[in-house]
């Protein structure tokens, strides 16, 4: 025999609220960065592999890059991921900004290693490096 409770409570059930944040609103909720008019991003996990690096390789991918930007005009695509300058690894936008705080950066000659369309090949950079541009949103 049922209680006459136990029918109450299944007659109304309370069921519990679940919020589920799409990846696109927790990144927006990040500061972004820019660099010679390329906005970037650091790719983790399926996102690596697309590039066709391990996933502890890491790096810093050039989503989009404008028609009139520096980092076009210097030769980086949208879709590069950027891996090394000068021998000093970049894992991370963290890397890529202290990379260029670095008095190497001071240098007139970068050679940066990038993965473009799942191959690694190097863009030579023949000036001094801009600085990172983070914007919070």
């Amino acid at each position: 025999m049922t209680k006459p409770l136990l029918k109450a409570i299944a007659k109304t059930p309370v069921i519990p609220v679940v919020i589920i944040k799409i990846e696109s609103e927790i990144t927006s909720a990040k500061s972004t960065f820019t660099w010679m008019g390329a906005a970037l991003k650091e790719p983790a996990g399926d996102e690596l592999s697309a590039f066709g690096v391990s996933f502890e390789s890491g790096g810093v991918a050039l989503i989009t890059i404008p028609d009139n930007s520096l980092a076009l005009k210097l030769g980086f695509k949208s879709g590069d991921l950027i891996q090394e300058v000068n021998g000093f690894k970049i894992r991370n936008i963290q890397n890529l900004k202290a990379y260029i705080g670095t008095s190497s950066a001071a240098n007139k000659q970068h050679v940066f290693q990038i993965i473009r369309n799942q191959g690694k090949m190097e863009i030579v950079v023949k000036q001094v490096l801009p600085e990172l541009v983070e914007k919070e949103q």
